[in-house]
């Protein structure tokens, strides 16, 4: 019996680890990398963070020079973000969002979201390198 008690305990704090919050993933100041040393513009960049956005769902609005805000809408999951981009460097940064178990005192959210982060940052690396390589 107290084997199985033992058990449970175990289950029980391994699920509620599972389902905690995540610290927040912010993508800061990720450099822009050439590919056979040639020139990266500000719009190549601006075009690889918008493909590569759309390429993972994400919706992708312009608001200024040098800034994207990128909404998710998936299921009752919503997340925002905002990418600021010059020819050299991006960052990513969350806004906003809901579904996400967000808690703005410990910076924390749901797993998901950072997965959604990190999915993006590859896509916009990728979406960097098939730009200059004239793909």
């Amino acid at each position: 019996m107290k084997l199985l008690k033992l058990f449970s305990i175990v289950v029980l704090a391994a699920a509620l680890t599972a389902c905690g919050g995540h610290p927040i993933k912010n993508i800061h100041r990720q450099d822009v990398i050439s590919v056979n040393n040639k020139q990266v513009t500000k719009e190549l960049v601006r075009e690889a963070i918008i493909k590569a956005g759309v390429h993972r769902g994400w919706t992708m609005n312009e608001v200024e020079d040098g800034v994207i805000k990128g909404k998710l809408n998936i299921r009752k999951h919503f997340a925002e973000i905002e990418i600021t981009y010059t020819e050299d460097l991006y960052s990513i940064k969350y806004v906003y969002s809901t579904g996400l178990q967000y808690d703005p005192t410990a910076k924390t959210i749901h797993r998901q979201y950072n997965n959604w982060i990190t999915y993006l940052d590859r896509s916009i690396q990728v979406y960097l390198n098939r730009l200059q390589l004239g793909l």
